[in-house]
């Protein structure tokens, strides 16, 4: 597993989203239920992105930028990710 794929992870279990399993073994997803709606984040295996999912938005952000979130306890897309 790439280090930003490893990152990814990482963010997904901090903030407590479930893996999706991917028809595609080129995609990773994960999923939150939230009050705001579905969070799912995706991105391909091989990308430096990954997009976030909330309703009909879309926010992309580079793995490598979700380490700082991940430590600061921030989330990226969206507020309602804290919800546990």
């Amino acid at each position: 597993m790439s280090e930003t794929n490893k990152i990814l992870k990482t963010y997904a279990e901090v903030f407590k989203y479930k893996r999706l399993d991917s028809p595609s073994r080129s995609v990773i997803s994960f999923v939150k239920y939230t009050k705001g709606g579905f969070v799912v984040l995706e991105s391909q295996k091989e990308s430096k992105y990954v997009n976030f999912h909330l309703n009909d938005q879309t926010k992309t952000f580079k793995k490598s930028d979700l380490l700082l979130c991940t430590i600061e306890k921030i989330p990226a897309g969206w507020e309602v990710e804290n919800e546990c």
